[in-house]
């Protein structure tokens, strides 16, 4: 009776190797596609965020300048920079890869990158603003390890 139980228990269990272990990047993208939508999302709510700040409080000219100036030293994850356009672009979304500069470490990591123009006291200023994506290697090996604990788990559950 076990032989011919062995037959198909081996073939399935192949079979449930394989379909999980090509599951691991059909979850990674889903799980990535998630994430950057949520970080464009919130890249959103910032940029409203600074914009109506802006346009809700009275600045002069000077101290308006001043800020700018050393907007980059208070907001670290965004660049904001005077432009010469009369119509703005629209707005961007792209990911870039580089060294974080606020870790001590060597790593290059991914961000998340929403490129817009706002308007304040009736001038233009290209807004950029940069979120760190959630590291990749980190996220295949949790996906990785959860797969497998679900085939271990097939497994088991045939042998016993």
């Amino acid at each position: 009776m076990s032989k011919l139980l062995h037959k198909p228990f081996k073939a399935f269990t192949i079979y449930a190797l394989i379909i999980l272990a090509c599951s691991i990047p059909v979850y990674y993208l889903v799980v990535d596609f998630i994430w950057l939508d949520e970080l464009d999302e919130h890249n959103q709510i910032v940029k409203e965020r600074i914009e109506n700040s802006f346009n809700n409080t009275q600045i002069e000219e000077s101290e308006l300048n001043s800020l700018i100036k050393n907007w980059d030293k208070l907001q670290p994850s965004t660049i904001l920079t005077p432009i010469d356009l009369s119509v703005p672009k629209p707005d961007s979304t792209y990911t870039i890869t580089k060294q974080n500069r606020y870790v001590e470490h060597n790593e290059i990591d991914r961000f998340r990158v929403l490129s817009s123009y706002i308007n304040i006291n009736g001038k233009l200023y290209h807004l950029q603003i940069e979120t760190n994506v959630e590291e990749t290697d980190e996220t295949m090996f949790a996906i990785a390890v959860v797969t497998l604990l679900f085939f271990a788990l097939l497994v088991i559950g045939f042998i016993l």
